[in-house]
C-alpha cells in the first residue's frame, strides 16, 4: 500500500518500504512517536512528534493516516482519535472504490449491450437468440422476421429447427448440438425454404 503525506511533507505519495508506515501497515497497529527529534536518522523538516494509524476496511490495510507535529507531543488520546478517524477514512475510501467500480461495471455492462444490439440488428444476417437445452427460441433480429415472413411475437417460443422444412429439420438440431457442445456459434448453410 502508499499512502499520501500527512500535513507537513506535502506532494507526491510517499513509498511504505522501509519507513515507520511499513510497520503500521503490516501490523495494522498505529504507532506514536512522541518526540522524532531524538530519532535517528533525523527527520528532513523539523517535527516534534509523529503518528502513524492504519486506514481499516473490511479488514483489509489501505494506506496509513500520518500525523506530524511541531509543538508539543501528541497524546494517546489524541493517538486514539487518530485511529477512529483512520477507521473513518478508510471506510469511506472502500466504499469510494467500491462506486468506482459498480459504475465501471454498469458502464462495461452497457457498452455489451450495445454491442449486443447493433449485432442483433445488423441487417443482412438472421440471427437469433435460443435455450441451449431445447434450442427454443427466446430473441430475434428484424432480418429473422423479415426472412421468415413470421413476426418476433409468433417466432418467439418456437423451436429453432421448426423454421426449417421437415427434412432440413435432423441436420438443423445436429448443426445446433454441435454449437452448444463446442460453446461458440457454427456456420452451416441450412435453407429455411
Amino acid at each position: 500500500p502508499r499512502t499520501r503525506s500527512g500535513p507537513l511533507p506535502r506532494g507526491p505519495w510517499l513509498p511504505v518500504k522501509g519507513t515507520l508506515r511499513e510497520r503500521v501497515v503490516r501490523e495494522g497497529t498505529p504507532l506514536l512517536v512522541a518526540d522524532a527529534s531524538r530519532r535517528r536518522p533525523r527527520p528532513a523538516r523539523p517535527i516534534l512528534s509523529f503518528a502513524s494509524v492504519p486506514l481499516w476496511a473490511r479488514g483489509d490495510v489501505l494506506g496509513t493516516l500520518d500525523l506530524y507535529r511541531r509543538g508539543r507531543p501528541f497524546r494517546d488520546g489524541e493517538l486514539r482519535l487518530f485511529t477512529a478517524l483512520g477507521h473513518q477514512v478508510g471506510a469511506a475510501i472502500r466504499n469510494a472504490r467500491d462506486l468506482l467500480e459498480i459504475r465501471f461495471r454498469s458502464l462495461e455492462m452497457k457498452r455489451s449491450e450495445l454491442k449486443y444490439r447493433s449485432l442483433m440488428e445488423h441487417p443482412g444476417d438472421l440471427i437469433l437468440l435460443a435455450d441451449p437445452g431445447d434450442f427454443r427460441i427466446l430473441e430475434i433480429n428484424a432480418q429473422a422476421e423479415r426472412l421468415t415472413g413470421r413476426g418476433r411475437a409468433e417466432l418467439s417460443g418456437l423451436r429453432v429447427e421448426d423454421l426449417f422444412p421437415e427434412a432440413e429439420r435432423p441436420r438443423a438440431r445436429a448443426v445446433l448440438q454441435e454449437a452448444v457442445a463446442r460453446g461458440s456459434s457454427v456456420t452451416d448453410e441450412l435453407s429455411l425454404a
